[in-house]
């Protein structure tokens, strides 16, 4: 993990996400292992590029540090959260010291 100052930036983070509550537990395969990861499910809107279009996608969001085994999640990672399966299609947004994935999933 990166640190700043000596800190473990991406622990803060998951640490101060999960005390806002609503975090769910998940699992990500991974090939043939799996892991385990805390995370919520939200809807997003983004328009299509070159359009005015904007669609609904269903966006995955994992806390880096809550991944274990430790791995990184990555786009094809099939990741099950609340009872859904999701298959991660796109990464959206991932901060620079991996405290917070977003996917877009479906």
């Amino acid at each position: 993990m990166t640190k700043l100052f000596n800190l473990d930036i991406a622990q803060i983070v998951a640490d101060a996400i999960e005390k806002a509550g609503d975090l769910q537990e998940g699992s990500l395969a991974k090939g043939d292992a799996t892991h385990t990861f805390q995370g919520f499910v939200a809807v997003r809107e983004f328009r299509r590029p070159d359009t005015l279009i904007v669609e609904s996608v269903p966006v995955l969001s994992i806390l880096g540090a809550s991944v274990k085994p430790a791995a990184v999640p990555a786009i094809n990672d099939v990741a099950t959260i609340a009872g859904i399966t999701y298959e991660l299609v796109r990464l959206v947004r991932r901060d620079p010291v991996s405290a917070l994935y977003e996917f877009e999933v479906r």
